[in-house]
């Protein structure tokens, strides 16, 4: 799951590329929304949230996770 703006899934063609929103996902806290990810087996979150690293434990996790 790329949780990021749709445009950029133009740039990351070559993977499936989600929103949160269009999971139903937008009403999920952070730690809900990577719990969910890990779950259904996404390799890589992209947010635009600076202090997530700050806001969640990420030790530990499966997925590549990056802030930009």
């Amino acid at each position: 799951m790329i949780k990021a703006p749709r445009f950029l899934s133009a740039v990351i063609y070559h993977h499936t590329v989600d929103t949160a929103a269009e999971k139903s996902w937008s009403k999920l806290l952070n730690g809900e929304r990577i719990d969910q990810a890990e779950t259904e087996k996404y390799d890589a979150i992209v947010t635009t949230d600076l202090n997530l690293k700050y806001q969640q434990n990420l030790s530990g996790r499966k997925m590549f996770h990056s802030a930009r």
